[in-house]
């Protein structure tokens, strides 16, 4: 229940950012003093790297308010689920949003022909199994986040035993909102442990 009110108010808060022209921020030098002691964010987001995709400016929030792990499209790696178990278990997180995006360069770049440098490679491989022949960048973009979405539930076991609220989400770079996915993942052909972990 507490989970859905926080998503509840970050897309509130997103609408409010969709609508306006400018953001302030209150209490900044409070803020930062209070967060000296400890952080206690609301969510984790597992972003994209694009920096036309800034969370804490979409969902309208502060100092603390988020634990954001960025990486070029959205995807898991050890070190990214690593920094989510740090998060959910010493900052007392629990919920957990996977942030895709319009337009994602991650994305456009996993859809050409493989001659990448071998980091580029490895990173671009955890996109290319939600290609699938005839779709577009934003419906691989999609699949993406859903895929990762429930890569990242199946590991959860290993990290937590807390109860923690996974969801994907999509930004529109036009409009400025974010959407919560309805997870319909077209089937991958690869293990998602082999695909999304292994380095």
């Amino acid at each position: 229940m507490e989970q859905n009110i926080i998503m509840g108010e970050l897309l509130q808060k997103n609408k409010e950012f969709s609508q306006s022209n400018k953001i302030e921020f209150d209490n900044l030098l409070e803020l930062k003093d209070k967060h000296t002691k400890g952080q206690w964010p609301k969510s984790i987001v597992i972003a994209c790297s694009d920096s036309r995709v800034p969370p804490e400016l979409i969902f309208k929030q502060s100092i603390g308010d988020l634990f954001i792990i960025r990486v070029a499209g959205n995807v898991l790696s050890n070190d990214v689920i690593a920094s989510a178990e740090y998060a959910i278990n010493h900052a007392g997180v629990e919920q957990v949003i996977v942030l895709g995006h319009t337009s994602c360069g991650a994305v456009g770049a996993a859809m050409q022909p493989d001659n990448d440098s071998p980091f580029v490679k490895k990173l671009l491989d955890k996109i290319r199994p939600c290609i699938k022949e005839g779709m577009t960048i934003d419906e691989v973009a999609i699949d993406n986040v859903n895929h990762q979405v429930e890569s990242f539930k199946n590991l959860l076991p290993s990290i937590t035993t807390k109860a923690v609220n996974v969801v994907g989400a999509f930004y529109d770079l036009e409009s400025g909102i974010v959407e919560v996915l309805e997870n319909k993942s077209k089937e991958i052909s690869e293990p998602v442990e082999k695909v999304l972990v292994t380095e």
